[in-house]
């Protein structure tokens, strides 16, 4: 067994250059031809790894938690600590980076959280601040539907979930715009969405609620602040960036394809047609579920060294010839 991670993989895909992003199927494409169901990559500059593309492997590598982990200590532990892939990969304290009963206990407080949550609830809140949101640009005749449409809205819910006022959501919309554009702006974005945090977890600190937050804070678990920050986080992480681009991609088939075009405005197709499309075709999270192997492992003829970093690719897998 080697604790030791490849500082540098021949032929590996740049996934961070704009041919990918403009091209993704392409890539998926060239790799599959030249690698089969995983290929090297390289997601920062000298930042490498392995994207697996094949349905198969994918299902197995994420079934198989004997010898896959979602601990990326090891691996990070070779990064610079200014490294740009820190954000989403480092290792925090929620199920997201854990393994076994540290996953089990994490992930309970989530679901059991969640579960209080009543589903006709959530959907009179969506609608309401749909309505909202709509009716901020309807008068306009024209609007921009990822910033004034795809991010708000699951800002706006993810705010008032966690028993924040509404008047406090447009600085949650504000900094998660500015984290995920990264550039210059990163470390302002970054700083105001650490004080949305503080003042989120102060206000629940002192005065609990019917929220989120407060189940959390709550569970019987025993999360310690530290715990509680960053499954926070972790929720608005995920209640975030994948709902946006889940939602734009959904409007953007509607709009821009005839098919769908016709079918929802004759009422011969719902929306959620298109958003199951997507989800197939464009899912949100499209090169993710990062995964470390516990011992050295060989796939097809690539021979990848334990803690390694191995991402999944939900796009390629749903797009490989050989899946269900």
């Amino acid at each position: 067994m080697t604790s030791t991670t490849p500082l540098y993989l021949p032929h590996a895909y740049r996934l961070y250059e704009p041919g990918f992003a403009q091209a993704p199927h392409a890539y998926y494409t060239h790799m599959r031809a030249h690698f089969g169901d995983v290929a090297p990559i390289e997601i920062s500059p000298g930042v490498f790894g392995y994207l697996v593309i094949g349905y198969r492997l994918a299902l197995q590598l994420l079934r198989d938690t004997q010898t896959w982990s979602k601990d990326p200590t090891v691996w990070v532990s070779h990064l610079p600590e200014d490294s740009p892939v820190l954000g989403m990969l480092g290792p925090r304290p929620n199920p997201l980076f854990a393994d076994g009963e540290h996953h089990a206990r994490y992930r309970r407080v989530i679901t059991d959280s969640f579960g209080r949550i009543q589903p006709h609830h959530l959907r009179d809140l969506v609608r309401e601040i749909a309505a909202l949101l709509i009716g901020r640009f309807a008068r306009a005749g024209n609007a921009d539907l990822i910033a004034q449409y795809a991010r708000p809205i699951p800002s706006y819910v993810m705010n008032r979930l966690f028993g924040q006022p509404d008047h406090a959501a447009p600085r949650l919309v504000t900094a998660l715009a500015g984290l995920i554009e990264g550039g210059e702006n990163a470390a302002a974005a970054n700083a105001e969405f650490e004080a949305y945090m503080r003042r989120l977890l102060a206000l629940k600190t002192g005065e609990r609620g019917y929220d989120l937050t407060s189940w959390i804070m709550d569970h019987s678990a025993g999360l310690s602040p530290e715990e509680v920050l960053h499954h926070v986080v972790l929720t608005v992480g995920a209640g975030q960036e994948p709902t946006t681009n889940l939602i734009a991609n959904a409007l953007a088939i509607m709009l821009s394809d005839d098919r769908y075009y016709a079918g929802v405005t004759n009422g011969a197709l719902a929306p959620v047609h298109a958003v199951h499309r997507v989800l197939r075709d464009e899912p949100p999270m499209a090169n993710y579920a990062a995964h470390y192997p516990r011992h050295n492992v060989r796939i097809n003829n690539l021979s990848i060294p334990a803690h390694s970093l191995v991402m999944v690719s939900f796009a390629a897998a749903n797009a490989d010839p050989q899946g269900p």
